[in-house]
């Protein structure tokens, strides 16, 4: 039942952002979604529970995402890491067009950047809930509970942005690919032991360096406002 039209209070569960303005949780709309409180408790958000050598924080894994995503479609050995990721041969040829596509048509680019700059935004809300923690949940409550979730954020926070929702296919497998890649290099560069991911081809070229808080805050906002249209 749709109930936007009740008072938050009725609204079902609710989140409390940085600045206040109450998020329900199963019911949000694109106006209840605000940038800064996305930037500011996802630059305070560790990845990988804080199991990382130093402090990491999701708004920065969202900063590099675009980046990788940007050198993908600029530098083919980065095009070649990310098809490789890909277990289907028809996404990987559906990928490889869809690269090439974004290389050729700037506004497509903007939007697809932006879509995966803001693919974990949900977590402002959700926290980093890590892959075994999800299965756990899933095991123990015998279905998926937290992609639904995801999904009632998401369908506020991309239009929020001004991105279609739900999100094209191409998309998707891109922002699939990207966030793999992203997880190989974390675990190459921030944990001390992991005997989980794929073995792929990464570029010793592209260190995480994790910085700061209120810099990885400051990195995904400004790179928010570069993307998104006025």
């Amino acid at each position: 039942m749709n109930v936007f039209h009740k008072p938050i209070s009725e609204q079902g569960p609710y989140a409390h952002p940085f600045s206040g303005k109450l998020v329900p949780i199963l019911n949000a709309q694109p106006h209840h979604i605000h940038w800064r409180d996305i930037a500011i408790m996802l630059g305070g958000i560790p990845r990988f529970n804080r199991g990382t050598t130093v402090a990491y924080y999701v708004a920065q894994h969202l900063v590099y995402a675009l980046d990788i995503t940007r050198l993908a479609v600029h530098r083919p050995m980065w095009m070649a890491t990310l098809l490789s990721i890909v277990p289907e041969k028809s996404d990987q040829t559906a990928l490889h067009k869809f690269i090439q596509c974004l290389g050729q048509d700037d506004e497509l680019a903007r939007q697809v950047y932006l879509a995966v700059l803001i693919h974990d935004a949900h977590e402002y809300i959700t926290g980093d809930i890590t892959r075994p923690m999800g299965k756990a949940i899933e095991i123990i409550a015998g279905i998926n509970v937290l992609d639904p979730i995801k999904t009632a954020l998401d369908q506020a926070i991309y239009p929020s942005a001004g991105l279609p929702w739900p999100l094209p296919a191409n998309w998707k497998i891109l922002i699939t690919a990207v966030d793999d890649v992203m997880l190989a290099m974390e675990k190459r560069d921030l944990l001390l032991e992991s005997d989980e991911g794929r073995d792929i081809p990464i570029s010793a070229s592209f260190a995480i360096k994790p910085v700061p808080e209120s810099q990885a805050t400051d990195m995904f906002l400004n790179r928010f406002l570069e993307l998104r249209r006025p």
